[in-house]
């Protein structure tokens, strides 16, 4: 688990980083400047929001406690650019229909 920590050790989400940035290094994954890309784990927040939001399943309620969103609203935020607000409403009674 990311964050618990080790025996003796650095708490597991601290080697993400490096890891990011061998990922980035072996990919040649580099930004306008030329310069290898400075990945961050958070920049995959909103990447998996709209994942959830896309989904026929998804749920923003399940994602706001993924995430420890204190309100829905922030979550929507996360989530918004993949949301087609009509086609979010049309899955949200089918999901309701076959519960």
């Amino acid at each position: 688990m990311i964050g618990r920590p080790l025996r003796n050790g650095p708490r597991c989400g601290q080697r993400s980083p490096r890891a990011l940035k061998d990922f980035v290094a072996a990919l040649g994954i580099r930004d306008h400047n030329g310069q290898l890309w400075n990945l961050h784990s958070h920049q995959f927040r909103r990447t998996f929001a709209r994942f959830v939001a896309r989904h026929v399943l998804g749920d923003l309620y399940y994602l706001r406690h993924h995430f420890k969103h204190w309100s829905i609203d922030m979550t929507a935020y996360y989530a918004d650019e993949a949301m087609d607000h009509e086609l979010l409403g049309d899955i949200s009674r089918t999901r309701e229909d076959l519960q």
